[in-house]
């Protein structure tokens, strides 16, 4: 069984990670050495082995000419732009949820107001000289009116839906 001793882990993980900030430029800055040591366990160093000991060497691949620090940067402030472009969507998204209510509410006033001016008001009706009674064009204008509201917000409420899409 390979065991690994925390210190050489760590060593490991600093010389995996260290061309990265170091960009070595020299063939030996890039050498690895693995061996087994005197208990058993494996070893990476990137110095060469004790004498008589036997060891693989590894090259570590030349890192790209890359600041870390930098593309971190970019991407956090690359993050923060979507974060903000994100909010205002959002913003955007529940100002017009607000105008959609809105417009629900008045449809909703607007169609019981057509629906209780079904009833004619005083004077929208005419007695016939026969006895009957007749609706004037005023009833009929009324009514004519509270449609055109109903549909011009059931209009409104239908855009509001399609620019929420």
């Amino acid at each position: 069984m390979t065991r690994f001793k925390p210190s050489c882990c760590l060593v490991l993980g600093g010389l995996l990670l260290s061309p990265l900030w170091c960009n070595a430029e020299t063939d030996q800055e890039n050498k690895m050495y693995r061996w087994k040591g005197g208990d058993g366990s494996v070893v990476f160093s990137s110095s060469p082995p004790p004498p008589g000991v036997e060891a693989s060497e590894m090259t570590m691949p030349q890192p790209a000419n890359v600041t870390p620090s930098q593309d971190l940067n970019q991407l956090m402030e690359r993050n923060r732009q979507i974060e903000r472009e994100l909010d205002q969507a959002s913003q955007q998204r529940n100002a017009a949820k607000d105008r959609i209510e809105a417009v629900q509410q008045r449809l909703n006033e607007a169609r019981q107001a057509a629906k209780d001016g079904e009833v004619p008001l005083p004077g929208e009706r005419q007695k016939l000289p026969t006895g009957a009674n007749r609706l004037t064009p005023a009833y009929f204008e009324r009514q004519d009116m509270l449609r055109k509201r109903v549909d011009a917000l059931e209009e409104e409420l239908a855009q509001l839906r399609r620019q929420l899409r």
